[in-house]
């Protein structure tokens, strides 16, 4: 077998329907086999414009430079082509989470509809409108069989998943819902926003079971720790710790708003020697159980993983010139993704800490990310109305 080089980095000009009319401009890598002559394109384009490129032979990866100054890294054989799908009009999509078989993603927006698309075939089905304005958030039980969307008519639904039929319109909050999330028994629903109020409902009789006070500001982001102790993040920069006995402590103070959060896969695990470096706080961690690793982003870009038990801070980074709106670890840990208002959807691996892979100029900010249950599809929420997925990216930063 000849030695395949990289050429030169050329651009092809190909058609688009609407928007411009002289083409989109797509980045392509050309290859050649000194030994044969032979020319040929990757198999899937590039995911940025490139200015420069270099193999990295330990990761058998280009290295590819692109003119905002961003590295990334891309296996142009293993990272397949993308899938936009389009249903949610006028505009932003908001929220996205996929069924835990993971056949299904449900999506919401802000044409006040829930829809359910076939992940294998992109076919999409819609419930008709329920509620009466932009739902904002959305979540599906751990069991599979209910979800949840919360919207700025302050209602949260509770609905069939298989029928995408409401079974119960739960009413109480004040003002807009921005977040949703149920306990891992499938059994309790929390929802909250800006009126600064953790509401609790029973699953699926809706019944309330306690609020829990905020500290200040709109809630934006909670998550069940177990199945009655939670945590949430909101606009102050505050992250709390709920206890089951409605007691709780602070554990962060970021002096901005906390956007976002996600909890790790139980049972992660890393080489003492790859965490040392990375930790800023003691004591070390090298392991994690079900709710203690805490990932979380916020306004002014800075993302943080923080080990809950301790307060220990593991991974701290920096996206500058960004608000960061979603968060999301792959099934195994070994991987998040960040996304936000700079049109990116950025790979980072956790026990290196290093970024390993971009999606870059996506048409729109990024409202929401998701991981399938597999880790074989990345969705993004855009806030075009437009719902991207990316097929097999947990092979593509292997």
């Amino acid at each position: 077998m000849g030695l395949v080089v990289p050429a030169v980095v050329s651009e092809r000009i190909e058609p688009v329907t609407s928007g411009v009319s002289d083409g989109l401009r797509r980045p392509d890598l050309l290859f050649w086999n000194l030994s044969t002559d032979e020319k040929k394109s990757s198999n899937y384009p590039a995911p940025v414009t490139i200015s420069c490129v270099q193999f990295h032979s330990p990761s058998s990866a280009w290295i590819l430079g692109d003119n905002s100054g961003r590295l990334s890294l891309w296996r142009p054989d293993r990272v397949a082509p993308y899938t936009d799908l389009k249903g949610h009009t006028p505009k932003e999509v908001w929220g996205l989470v996929f069924s835990p078989d993971g056949k299904k993603l449900n999506t919401v927006g802000d044409d006040s509809c829930l829809r359910a698309w076939n992940v294998e075939t992109t076919e999409g089905t819609g419930s008709g409108r329920q509620h009466t304005t932009l739902v904002s958030c959305i979540a599906v039980s751990p069991n599979g069989q209910w979800i949840a969307t919360g919207s700025y008519d302050d209602d949260v639904i509770l609905w069939q998943a298989d029928s995408l039929q409401v079974h119960a319109v739960l009413k109480g909050h004040t003002h807009d819902i921005r977040t949703v999330a149920f306990s891992p028994d499938s059994q309790t629903l929390a929802s909250a926003g800006r009126d600064n109020v953790i509401r609790l409902w029973s699953v699926p009789d809706g019944v309330p079971q306690g609020i829990r006070e905020g500290n200040g500001g709109t809630i934006r982001s909670v998550a069940f720790l177990g199945n009655d102790q939670l945590v949430d993040g909101n606009a102050e920069g505050q992250i709390t710790v709920w206890e089951p006995d409605g007691s709780s402590h602070q554990l962060r103070d970021e002096h901005e708003e906390v956007h976002c959060m996600a909890l790790a896969p139980a049972g992660l695990k890393w080489p003492q020697d790859s965490v040392a470096d990375l930790r800023l706080d003691r004591p070390l961690i090298t392991s994690a159980s079900a709710g203690e690793l805490l990932l979380y982003g916020c306004k002014f870009g800075t993302v943080r993983l923080v080990h809950i038990p301790t307060g220990s801070t593991l991974l701290e980074r920096s996206h500058s010139a960004m608000e960061i709106r979603s968060v999301a670890f792959t099934p195994d840990g070994r991987t998040f993704a960040v996304a936000g208002d700079d049109n990116a959807v950025h790979l980072w691996h956790v026990a290196s800490g290093q970024e390993l892979l971009t999606f870059a100029d996506l048409p729109a900010a990024v409202n929401q990310i998701a991981f399938s249950p597999d880790g074989q599809v990345l969705a993004a929420a855009l806030h075009d109305g437009t719902i991207r997925l990316w097929y097999a990216p947990a092979e593509a930063i292997r």
